[in-house]
């Protein structure tokens, strides 16, 4: 796992895993019972509501990006998130290199350049389609 804070990778902990269920409450005595005779520690919030997180709307964007990658704020959600880590300053940029389309085709449009913002957008962009083909060999995606 890549720590934002300690700016290095590092082995994965129980803390950063989440199980995310459309039902937890049907879902949460057998989840409990599971986790608990493998040794694994649970935390389960069955209260508030989840989709209201900042993690899990960024997770949501992030899936609307890959499930159709045209929709600009979808798109943008998914650049500004901190696993891609776009600035605002480089959003700019890169809307200046297309103004009359959709912002998909100013990234691919900057992706195409031998420059550091260049890279970077070719490593979202790549990252975004191996998503996509991923999800749709698997059938997850619904196509």
């Amino acid at each position: 796992v890549y720590d934002l804070k300690l700016k290095a990778y590092r082995k994965a902990k129980y803390s950063d895993i989440a199980v995310i269920m459309r039902s937890a409450k049907d879902m949460q005595a057998p989840l409990t019972k599971a986790c608990e005779a493998e040794g694994i520690p649970l935390f389960c919030d069955v209260g508030g509501n989840y989709f209201d997180t900042v993690e899990v709307a960024t997770f949501l964007s992030l899936l609307r990006c890959i499930d159709n990658p045209q929709d600009d704020i979808p798109l943008l959600s998914a650049m500004r998130a901190p696993f891609f880590a776009f600035t605002e300053e480089e959003l700019a940029q890169i809307r200046l290199r297309e103004r009359e389309r959709l912002y998909y085709f100013a990234v691919q449009k900057t992706a195409a350049e031998d420059s550091p913002l260049g890279h970077k957008c070719g490593h979202f962009y790549r990252q975004i389609h191996l998503c996509f083909l991923f999800l749709r060999k698997r059938d997850i995606l619904d196509f």
